[in-house]
């Protein structure tokens, strides 16, 4: 004979502690929720990391643009202006032209010096070249001879008669051209003391102050002029006598020098000179085409430090911004490939530790509802039980028995055979109890060797004959109590009902236990139903 642990038959809607499987613990979900949120934030807080890295590494170089500019530009201004007092110094030493000065020989002013004029134009880019008498009255333009006559008003002559020294500085022209001039005194000596026979001016446009910026910072750099400080018309005939297309129209505020503005795409210009004046000294990005550029801009002065127009060096930061994408991309990449793991890492952990938990409580919930030894609901359970199947019972007028089941001398069972036979013994009861059962039965270990069975919507005389096969279904059964005897046991029921015998659970558990004592007074191995 083997022994089973028997099926647990019964209802499993009773109650919270019943046998059926608990919820799954959520564990995994209430950590790994968090997690991915802090994860993704992580993530994206180092992309915005890595991202402002990039654009502060191009604020710095912006700044280093700008503060270069402003300083080479004012550097220039002073190296330049040794390139044209040397030019000025070669001129004062002849004596023919100082004696055409004298006379006020424009000719021969002009003859003299269109030689010098053009070698020092090609060598330096001299563009202008004037001589004035004391009284800074024009006598010789050499680079626009028909145009004279007029008193030289700039700031740098006025310096230069003020204080009788040489003076230079940027200053934009009556034409319109910004430029930096530099303005020589010419003194003779007469009767032991110097006099004064005019003035001597030589000019430089503004794009060759910024070749050195270029060069030095990679950059293109584009001059635009303020419109208000310009006259139209004296603009545009200054930039025909430069050789250049004058187009005044092309921007609302400002005007491009000649020749530099050329260094880069006009769409390009054209954004900067559209921007508004609030924000037109703040570097900004633009794209030309797949190239990417950060434009800085910074402010010009003349002589008298007014501003003028614009200085705007175009970096080229195509590369530098590849470079960044793909190093972002590719440390975005990485993060998240990380940031893949370790989810699944935590997810295959905490499962696991979710499926340890399930068991433990579907443990404990077996050892909370069950007997350890049959596997049958225990007493508390069967308490609960009776008390919602009376329940029940009343409220939809429905029969209902209970069996209260005892195994016939069961001590002498355990005396005779030992406990160990005696457990399977019960174990075996259990198991053909269960048999006879339905599946909406509830059968319970009452106590020791009772077993209890509820019988839902079933009158007493049904609850009778359900004891009875039971009854008979146990006493044909041999248990072997050792390798060469078996034995036989057999039981005694007490079966009561509802409403019959009771109208609570406590008269129902009552009376059926008064009927299994009657059952075993009169002989055992019987069904004695309460009267």
């Amino acid at each position: 004979m083997s022994v089973d642990k028997p099926d647990v038959k019964a209802s499993v809607d009773l109650d919270s502690l019943d046998a059926a499987t608990p919820a799954r613990p959520k564990l995994k979900w209430s950590v790994l929720i968090p997690f991915s949120a802090v994860l993704c934030l992580t993530i994206a807080l180092f992309t915005y990391i890595t991202y402002s890295q990039h654009q502060l590494e191009l604020a710095h170089q912006a700044l280093r643009v700008s503060s270069s500019t402003q300083y080479l530009y004012q550097k220039g201004i002073n190296d330049h202006a040794e390139i044209l007092a040397a030019t000025i110094e070669s001129i004062v030493h002849e004596e023919a032209i100082e004696a055409a000065l004298i006379s006020r020989d424009r000719h021969r002013l002009q003859a003299l010096s269109q030689e010098h004029f053009t070698h020092l134009q090609g060598k330096h880019g001299i563009s202008h070249l004037y001589y004035s008498d004391a009284e800074r009255i024009n006598l010789l333009r050499v680079h626009k001879p028909d145009r004279f006559g007029d008193r030289i008003d700039r700031f740098t002559m006025l310096e230069a008669e003020r204080t009788g020294m040489e003076s230079f500085g940027m200053e934009i022209g009556p034409l319109g051209t910004f430029t930096l001039r530099f303005v020589h005194p010419w003194y003779v000596e007469e009767a032991g003391h110097s006099k004064l026979i005019g003035y001597v001016e030589v000019g430089m446009e503004v794009e060759h102050l910024f070749d050195e910026v270029e060069d030095m910072m990679d950059v293109a750099v584009v001059v635009l002029l303020e419109k208000a400080l310009l006259q139209q018309q004296e603009w545009e005939q200054g930039v025909r006598m430069l050789g250049g297309v004058p187009d005044w129209q092309r921007f609302p505020a400002l005007v491009t020098t000649l020749f530099r503005h050329e260094k880069v795409a006009s769409h390009m210009l054209e954004q900067f000179a559209a921007r508004g004046e609030e924000v037109i000294l703040k570097p900004f990005d633009m794209n030309s085409g797949d190239a990417s550029f950060r434009v800085v801009p910074v402010s010009i002065a003349d002589v008298r430090n007014n501003h003028v127009g614009y200085a705007i060096a175009y970096m080229d930061i195509t590369d530098q911004s590849l470079a960044a994408r793909k190093q972002l991309l590719l440390a975005l990449a990485i993060a998240i490939a990380v940031g893949i793991t370790l989810f699944a890492f935590f997810y295959k952990l905490l499962d696991r530790t979710e499926q340890s938990l399930l068991r433990a409580d579907c443990k404990l919930r077996e050892l909370a509802t069950h007997d350890g030894l049959t596997g049958l609901l225990n007493h508390r359970m069967f308490q609960m039980r009776l008390e919602g199947e009376s329940q029940r019972a009343s409220r939809y007028g429905k029969p209902l028995s209970l069996l209260m089941i005892d195994v016939d001398h069961f001590k002498a069972v355990n005396d005779n055979y030992g406990h160990h036979v005696g457990d399977l013994v019960l174990k075996r009861i259990s198991k053909l109890i269960t048999d006879q059962c339905r599946n909406i039965d509830t059968i319970c270990r009452y106590g020791g060797e009772e077993i209890a069975v509820l019988l839902p919507e079933t009158p007493l005389n049904e609850g009778v004959l359900a004891a009875e096969r039971i009854r008979m279904h146990i006493a044909a059964d041999e248990y072997k109590a050792s390798e060469n005897e078996t034995l036989k046991v057999t039981v005694s029921i007490g079966v009561a009902a509802f409403p019959s015998h009771t109208v609570t659970a406590t008269e129902l558990a009552h009376n059926a236990d008064k009927a299994l004592y009657e059952a075993k007074e009169a002989g055992r191995n019987r069904v004695v139903a309460a009267s």
